[in-house]
């Protein structure tokens, strides 16, 4: 009988150089990006100009009734369906944290002119001016009857 079957099986040489080479490339880019802060993405430092907090409700017509500390305003969905999408991602995170659900939001234009929307009830923030001037617009009205920090 041969006894070819039993001899263990190498790997080559040169493949475990390579692969030994490519992890050190990996460490070395990894420690090199620590320290020079190259490809860091860090917060923006802009201030905030105006601010408002707000609490969103379903009025019985269909409508969403929107709280701040001067009244109210209702909107109606169909001239404002990003907005009611926004509010209604916001408030099943809460259900689905146990938060609560009367907190109000806030609402904040920033110097740099983004438009943020922050739950504080789950730390989630939404960039409103990612999703195009549109949708920015139905945001920044709200924040234009008062605006006050």
């Amino acid at each position: 009988m041969s006894d070819s079957g039993n001899q263990p099986q190498t790997i080559p040489r040169p493949i475990l150089l390579a692969a030994g080479a490519m992890i050190l490339c990996a460490i070395t880019l990894a420690w090199f990006g620590q320290t020079s802060g190259i490809g860091r993405v860090s917060p923006p430092t802009a201030e905030a100009i105006a601010s408002k907090d707000l609490r969103f409700e379903d009025g019985s017509d269909g409508k969403m009734v929107i709280y701040d500390k001067n009244g109210l305003a209702a909107i109606d969905p169909a001239n404002a369906g990003f907005l009611f999408g926004v509010v209604r991602g916001l408030g099943r995170e809460r259900a689905l944290q146990g938060a609560n659900a009367d907190a109000p939001y806030t609402l904040t234009r920033w110097s740099d002119g983004r438009i943020s929307l922050l739950d504080r009830e789950t730390g989630h923030e939404i960039q409103i001016s990612a999703f195009g001037i549109d949708n920015i617009r139905s945001f920044a009205s709200l924040l234009q009857s008062e605006s006050g920090k």
